[in-house]
């Protein structure tokens, strides 16, 4: 059986933030995690933005 990996997903809800906050809130997380941290990975971009 073979499994399917992916490079990691960021969800973010529409229209909740600015594109401010958002890129703020992207730019938080790939200062955090590594590309190796996020491989397979899903992460809410509301988690990242405050």
């Amino acid at each position: 059986m073979l499994t399917a990996t992916h490079a990691g997903i960021i969800l973010a809800p529409q229209q909740r933030y600015g594109i401010g906050e958002l890129m703020r809130g992207v730019l938080r997380l790939i200062n955090t995690k590594s590309t190796q941290g996020m491989q397979g990975q899903i992460e809410f971009l509301s988690n990242w933005v405050y």
